[in-house]
């Protein structure tokens, strides 16, 4: 035991970090509970947004959306622009994914042409926090 060959003053400071170690453990225990249970609450919050983000990428509100655009102008510019009727927000996670530096490292061609074709994109986590 490397503990031995310590003066025993050492010894007992070594064992009293030990002890502090310890209780700040049980804190952190109790903090990934408390923290646990604060992210399902806003999870349950965010829901109904991320339903309605799927409707806006799939499309389902377009009519709904250009109903609300802010004035005549720029729906006369955006018509003139694009002629062509496109639905929702075409290859949006890809777009999205590209632009998040942490994952567009990982992506490659393959995966772009796959990700092309994601309509939806969740998290369930576990309910003690831990995935």
């Amino acid at each position: 035991d490397i503990m031995s060959m310590f003066p025993p003053k050492v010894v007992r400071r070594v064992n009293k970090l030990k002890e502090l170690h310890s209780q700040r453990e049980e804190i952190m225990n109790e903090y990934l509970v408390e923290r646990a249970a604060l992210e399902k609450k806003f999870a349950v919050l965010c829901k109904p947004l991320f339903e309605q983000r799927l409707d806006v990428i799939e499309g389902k509100l377009d009519e709904e959306i250009e109903k609300n655009a802010e004035t005549d102008a720029e729906q006369e510019e955006e018509e003139e622009e694009d002629e062509d009727e496109v639905k929702g927000i075409p290859q949006f996670w890809v777009c999205a994914m590209g632009h998040m530096e942490a994952v567009a490292e990982l992506i490659t061609q393959s995966d772009v042409d796959c990700l092309e074709h994601l309509r939806n994109v969740t998290c369930d986590d576990d309910d003690d926090g831990c995935g």
